[in-house]
């Protein structure tokens, strides 16, 4: 995985994404709060990642609120919400660090 440019935080986000109890980010979206329970961080520093996580393009945050629009962050219910890589969240695996 090639970390250039993002936090050990951010960093432990995305690998635990690709392991949640509900399966791996990798292959479909998963339960936000799966992937704040495998990354073993408190809610709130968990909501702050992934939304620096959004900024940077990396994965999207949404939920039945809105599900037309992904990361309207104003709208998102985050024990509700799924957790998904974007295309370039998704390259991050394919590129050697």
């Amino acid at each position: 995985m090639n970390t250039t440019g993002l936090t050990d935080l951010e960093v432990i986000v995305l690998k635990a994404a690709r392991h949640t109890d509900y399966g791996d980010c990798l292959e479909n979206g998963q339960w936000s709060f799966s992937v704040c329970d495998a990354a073993k961080l408190d809610p709130k520093v968990y909501r702050g990642v992934a939304s620096s996580l959004i900024k940077k393009g990396l994965v999207y945050v949404w939920n039945d609120v809105d599900p037309g629009y992904k990361n309207n962050l104003n709208n998102v219910l985050w024990d509700e919400a799924v957790f998904e890589y974007t295309d370039k969240g998704k390259e991050l695996f394919n590129e050697k660090p």
